[in-house]
């Protein structure tokens, strides 16, 4: 009976991780035009980057998990610089992994880190493909830092009760 529970507090909490980093993706991507929006949650511990909200090209949603050195969202965890590429195919810091994977083929990329109190990266955001196959352009860059830091404390807030969650979860199962 606490496997169930566990199992399903575990998964009630992943629901609702989703849903936050999808409710704000959705928003995000509204307000830079941008075809899709995916939190990349940094996990320093297994050295990856994880999300749970990112989509294919069918609008299905997919898991991925790249080593937190890789690619543009790994570039950006790493560096905590903000990157603008309006062709990723010709970066070399682009890879082409997940777009084979996913279905989804990325033409642009906006990407942010957003950094918490203790000055670490804890979260990527990455918009890609703006409206009208037109790059993102400063303007974009300013909206998106401005929204990203407006979110930084619900982000990390879902994140932080999600590690928790998890924690207290194995901690119950241990004590079986």
């Amino acid at each position: 009976m606490l496997n169930t529970i566990n199992l399903l507090t575990n998964h009630s909490f992943d629901l609702k991780l989703q849903t936050t980093l999808q409710v704000i993706s959705l928003k995000i991507a509204q307000l830079l035009q941008a075809k899709q929006v995916t939190f990349f949650i940094v996990d320093r511990k297994h050295q990856i980057l994880w999300s749970k909200n990112a989509r294919g090209k069918d609008g299905e949603l997919i898991n991925i998990e790249i080593p937190i050195d890789t690619g543009i969202a790994g570039h950006v965890a790493t560096t905590g610089e903000t990157l603008n590429i309006p062709d990723p195919y010709n970066d070399a810091r682009f890879n082409p992994k997940i777009d084979r994977d996913s279905g989804f083929r990325s033409r642009s990329i906006l990407c942010l880190p957003i950094i918490n109190s203790q000055g670490e990266v804890f979260a990527v955001v990455e918009a890609l493909n703006k409206q009208g196959n037109i790059p993102f352009d400063k303007r974009d860059e300013e909206r998106f830092y401005e929204l990203t830091q407006s979110l930084e404390f619900a982000v990390q807030s879902s994140i932080l009760y999600a590690q928790s969650r998890m924690a207290l979860s194995k901690a119950t199962s241990f004590a079986e």
